[in-house]
């Protein structure tokens, strides 16, 4: 994980392109759409100034929580994931039953995903792998 306690902006981005395997800042400018130069400016330390634009447009390439970039420290560098409502709903009845029951839902789900579904690197149930 990129856990930098007390960490630079420059720092932080050089951590997020390796962990996303951007080479370097030519390469996260074109995926960004900005200058070379804006990249190396960040990287360099000769700024620590973004503005939220592209604090948004560098966190979605790399993949990381805008609030960890931006502040570093004790936040989380994982973006967060949002939920469908069926996704939410699922996941409020499993945290509503009581253990022993959810094993045995658990593996009621697996069940019809194996049944329901061709095997593919997305369904790691299917009786047929």
């Amino acid at each position: 994980m990129l856990q930098m306690p007390k960490s630079t902006l420059a720092e932080r981005i050089r951590a997020a392109m390796a962990h996303a395997g951007i080479a370097n800042p030519t390469q996260l400018a074109k995926k960004m759409g900005v200058s070379r130069q804006t990249v190396q400016n960040w990287m360099s330390g000769r700024t620590d100034k973004i503005t939220p634009e592209m604090l948004y447009k560098l966190c979605d390439v790399v993949r990381v929580n805008g609030r960890w970039m931006a502040l570093g420290g004790d936040h989380s560098p994982v973006m967060p994931t949002f939920l469908s409502p069926d996704e939410n709903e699922i996941l409020q009845i499993a945290r509503a039953l009581p253990e022993e029951s959810r094993d045995q839902w658990v593996s009621i789900g697996r069940t019809l995903v194996r049944t329901g579904s061709p095997p593919s690197t997305a369904n790691p149930y299917s009786s047929n792998r």
